[in-house]
């Protein structure tokens, strides 16, 4: 028997984890602190580099996966 199993067939994010200082699964905060400010102001590619960094995959469930395979029974 052949089937199709989608799961999050939306393909929505489901945040399972955040950061504590903002409550959001994809900023930390830090770039708004003197510190990172500084740092980004001293470093033109910093801040892309450090938002690359902070966007952690293992802060949301899965994305939509489809599995397709064939049952046998006897």
């Amino acid at each position: 028997t052949p089937y199709v199993w989608v799961k999050n067939l939306l393909d929505t994010e489901n945040a399972i984890g955040v950061y504590e200082g903002t409550g959001e699964a994809d900023v930390n905060g830090y770039l708004n602190t003197d510190e990172g400010s500084a740092a980004a102001a001293a470093d033109a590619d910093y801040e892309n580099r450090y938002e690359l960094k902070q966007a952690n995959a293992t802060n949301y469930m899965n994305p939509r996966m489809v599995y397709f395979g064939l049952r046998f029974a006897f």
